[in-house]
């Protein structure tokens, strides 16, 4: 059974990433397969609370039924009511919409934050206890208002890489962010910080989130304030 294909598609499916549909005929071939879907991107309170946006998922249940059927395999009623859902809701018309994007976090084997901290408590959401989300709003286009601020760029998403294997450089720092965009940076040095306080009363590090743009500071804000930040 190909777990960890299934892990890597979860992963890509959270971010929007384009699934070939080859990959998905070869990952999901079996009941077992089909049901740990399920779990994890249809019965998943994370995913119910802050789904991808829809014209993703339509492609992506629609890929999941034809390998589904292609390899012989009787596609559970939880993912035809997904599909379904999908192909009833109204087509948008123009740019695509914002959508919610989830980060999985894996810790470091070299992390400072003590495995028992990194879990989440059991209930919260259906991922791996070695994974903490990090959900942020985002734009899907290059620029919006105006701006180039309302979505995550590769950049930021190397250096979040490189900061979460390297945790001590702002652990206990102060960190100013200039440029912050949507926040997917400053929330992750927000997290690692937050963790590695033994105390609440330990307030020695922080991080300041500045950026120029009314909307992109609005949109930063309104991820901060997400309920699963």
């Amino acid at each position: 059974m190909k777990v960890h294909d299934i892990r890597q598609m979860v992963a890509l499916y959270l971010t929007l990433q384009p699934l070939p549909p080859a990959f998905i005929s070869e990952s999901v071939y079996d009941a077992q397969l089909q049901q740990l879907l399920i779990d994890q991107l249809i019965a998943n309170p994370h995913t119910i609370a802050y789904p991808p946006a829809t014209d993703y998922q339509r492609k992506f249940w629609k890929n999941v039924v034809v390998a589904l059927e292609g390899n012989g395999v009787e596609v559970e009623g939880e993912i035809y009511e997904r599909l379904i859902c999908m192909l009833s809701t109204p087509v948008r018309q123009g740019p695509p919409e914002a959508s919610y994007l989830t980060y999985l976090l894996r810790r470091p084997e070299s992390g400072t934050i003590p495995t028992a901290t990194w879990r989440r408590p059991s209930g919260i959401d259906n991922f791996g206890q070695d994974h903490r989300p990090l959900t942020i709003l985002e734009s899907r286009t290059t620029i919006e208002r105006g701006t180039t601020g309302l979505r995550t760029w590769r950049a930021s998403l190397d250096l979040s890489e490189w900061i979460l294997q390297n945790q001590y450089t702002v652990s206990s720092a102060r960190v100013l962010e200039l440029g912050s965009g949507a926040g997917l940076l400053g929330l992750l040095v927000a997290t690692i910080q937050q963790l590695n306080r033994p105390t609440d009363t330990e307030q020695a590090s922080c991080i300041y989130l500045t950026d120029i743009d009314d909307d992109v500071l609005a949109r930063c804000a309104l991820n901060i304030r997400l309920p699963c930040s």
